[in-house]
């Protein structure tokens, strides 16, 4: 065979080989699905969104008071139910309590100056301004006399502190000492005196067993004194000396305040005095009109900071926690007490990411359980899904507000932990 014909030959042999597996892939080999046109897939994904969150009240507040002072008292205690309006603690602020009687006595005399300029003068009325002017001053007198007798009460009450809190003096100790040992020897000499006459049947009645028996209760005295010098104050002793202070200075802000509003009187007496003996003009009648109004206003701001010592519920609710103690200083817009409303709960979801969160929406139905009480589910459904993502451990999520359908009487509490199903194929 010639070379030509061999490569002919290979040339037809590949040809028809390409034909061949041609043929087989249109007519023979199996062929794939084609889509029907406008087809759509039906997987819609899934039917619940699943939660972890907490059991909240619907609404709850940290409050807290505007002003700083010291916490006098609560008005109500943990787990009680309080009306809006209702008093729940109160701060003591000297300052402030002093501005509303100080305005008060401001007012009065503003009042009684305009009052005076209106009413015109008789020779009666001077008389006896002039002895309101006297009283006035004599009760001024009395009343800082109160303050200083006040005054002398809390150095004695702190110094009494003091003493306590430092402990006895060496030169203190010292003499309880020696009055102790001193007491110790005459019991023994008293005891020598008493030894001999021991056995007389009317021992009883001898001067020797009179002096053994004072002898042995000086000595006991004697000896209670230096204990208590060497041991030092207790503690009741303490809040004893402390509590006496804490009246003291109450006493002294007490005799303050009369002092202020026995001066106010004595201001508001001149007042009147001077106006008794002098008319006034158009001119003095506005400027006094002006000051009654300024007074006023003055009160009115006093009355509304006084106010803001005294925490008002908000709304009505159950006391969850006090912060505080009473007799703790407390600092502006710091919370001192937890408020929940109990009545409804929620469920605030913390861990809904954003591709959870695209099927959620107001008024699904939601399953909810707690670890609290396992085998018990309760309904609820979704109130409200926070527009804005929050970022927590580095993930975004989403807040959902779910609305129970059951309360603390169902056994749900505050701050439990819950898992949520909410129903997002509806």
């Amino acid at each position: 065979m010639s070379r030509n014909r061999i490569i002919v030959g290979a040339v037809l042999v590949i040809l028809l080989s390409v034909l061949g597996y041609r043929g087989y892939v249109n007519s023979l080999a199996p062929k794939p699905d084609t889509p029907t046109p406008g087809a759509q897939d039906t997987d819609s994904g899934p039917e619940t969104v699943s939660a972890k969150g907490e059991v909240l009240p619907g609404k709850r507040a940290n409050l807290s008071f505007s002003l700083a002072g010291r916490l006098v008292r609560w008005d109500v205690g943990e787990g009680d139910r309080v009306r809006a309006g209702q008093l729940l603690g109160r701060i003591s602020s000297p300052e402030v309590e002093q501005a509303v009687p100080q305005a008060q006595a401001a007012l009065a005399v503003a009042q009684a100056q305009l009052a005076r300029a209106q009413a015109g003068a008789r020779p009666e009325e001077l008389a006896q301004a002039d002895q309101a002017v006297a009283a006035a001053r004599a009760g001024l007198s009395g009343a800082q006399r109160q303050i200083s007798a006040a005054r002398s009460r809390l150095d004695a009450a702190r110094a009494a502190l003091a003493e306590l809190r430092r402990g006895a003096r060496a030169e203190d100790v010292a003499i309880a000492q020696a009055n102790r040992d001193k007491a110790r020897e005459a019991v023994k000499q008293a005891q020598a005196a008493y030894d001999p006459v021991a056995a007389r049947p009317d021992v009883a009645s001898l001067p020797q067993s009179l002096a053994l028996q004072q002898a042995t209760l000086d000595l006991q005295i004697a000896q209670a004194q230096y204990d208590r010098l060497v041991n030092g104050a207790t503690a009741e002793e303490l809040d004893a000396a402390e509590a006496q202070v804490h009246e003291a200075e109450a006493g002294v802000a007490t005799a303050q305040a009369q002092v202020e509003s026995a001066r106010a009187q004595l201001g508001q007496a001149q007042a009147k005095r001077d106006l008794v003996a002098a008319g006034s003009s158009k001119e003095e009648m506005a400027i006094l009109v002006a000051q009654v109004d300024q007074a006023e206003a003055a009160l009115a701001r006093a009355q509304a900071v006084y106010s803001e010592t005294r925490l008002i519920a908000p709304f009505d609710g159950t006391v969850a926690h006090r912060l505080v103690q009473a007799g703790e200083i407390v600092a502006p817009g710091i919370p001192v007490l937890s408020l929940g409303d109990l009545s409804q709960l929620v469920v605030e979801t913390n861990d809904l990411s954003e591709v959870s969160i695209a099927n959620v929406r107001a008024g699904q139905q939601v399953s909810v359980e707690v670890d609290a009480l396992p085998g018990k589910k309760f309904a609820g459904q979704v109130l409200q899904v926070r527009p804005q993502a929050e970022i927590k451990r580095g993930d975004t999520t989403y807040t959902v507000i779910i609305a129970l359908n059951a309360g603390p009487a169902d056994g749900l509490r505050w701050g439990m932990t819950a898992f949520v199903d909410i129903d997002v194929g509806r």
